[in-house]
């Protein structure tokens, strides 16, 4: 998975929250609790941007939408460049 992110990746959670560079990014992925499932209800792209929305459920039982748009280095779609993460 480290390889999916450049090393200058960007993060946008909210208009607030903003997390920099793939060290910080794997990190904030680690510490965030693990899915027990992931559906993905669409997933396009076009060029160098991607987006995929679904619903992801916790070990709590607790499920929630998702919706991410992603920038990619190239149009490979093989290293992301840009995450903006809207629910």
């Amino acid at each position: 998975m480290p390889d999916a992110f450049s090393e200058d990746v960007t993060w946008e959670q909210s208009e607030t929250q903003r997390i920099s560079g793939k060290t910080d990014v794997l990190e904030h992925l680690r510490s965030r609790p693990s899915p027990t499932s992931i559906t993905v209800l669409h997933a396009i792209s076009h060029g160098k941007v991607g987006a995929a929305n679904g619903e992801v459920t916790l070990a709590n039982g607790h499920t929630r939408r998702f919706c991410h748009v992603f920038e990619f280095t190239n149009t490979k779609a093989n290293c992301i460049s840009v995450i903006k993460s809207y629910s």
